[in-house]
């Protein structure tokens, strides 16, 4: 009785190979656009949620509640670094000893960009924005113009939509 092995060949085995790297070429760069999509949309979920905890806080605590990027105790405008939700109870936009540390979100990756035309935002105990602080954050990749960017506006009243936004030229 004959016995046969089952093997690939070289060629077969080549041709597998050829195949198996045109595959990765073409997937490798959606495979980088769907990771900076999905690192956008996580931070424009946190930003999102850091907004209806600083409003809901505020209503629940009868207190104002500031949502700002700090510099030691003051708010500024590096909305690319970490972002701080604290009590505010001298409604002062000042980190004070009597103030409380409710949230922070982390910053940003350098390769993205986050905006928001104000130092601070302000949510008061009637859940409106204190002063003039309503605008749009914006969050762009800057290394991907293809990809949309994502856009929250906040209103006076201290509600927010969110939208798609051209990063071009920002």
């Amino acid at each position: 009785m004959k016995s046969t092995q089952a093997a690939f060949t070289l060629i077969e085995l080549m041709v597998s190979m050829l195949i198996l790297s045109i595959l990765l070429m073409i997937t490798t760069p959606s495979f980088g656009n769907l990771l900076a999509q999905n690192r956008q949309s996580n931070h424009i979920s946190l930003i999102k949620t850091t907004l209806a905890t600083a409003r809901g806080t505020a209503i629940s605590h009868d207190t104002s509640v500031t949502i700002c990027p700090l510099d030691g105790p003051q708010c500024t405008n590096n909305w690319h670094e970490e972002i701080y939700v604290f009590i505010d109870a001298n409604y002062n936009k000042f980190f004070d000893s009597d103030d409380f540390i409710i949230g922070m979100i982390e910053s940003i990756p350098k390769s993205d960009s986050l905006t928001y035309p104000r130092n601070a935002i302000t949510y008061r105990a009637d859940a409106s924005i204190a002063g003039f602080q309503s605008g749009s954050f914006v969050y762009c990749i800057k290394d991907k113009p293809e990809i949309l960017g994502k856009r929250i506006t906040v209103s006076q009243a201290g509600r927010y939509r969110t939208r798609d936004t051209d990063c071009q030229g920002k």
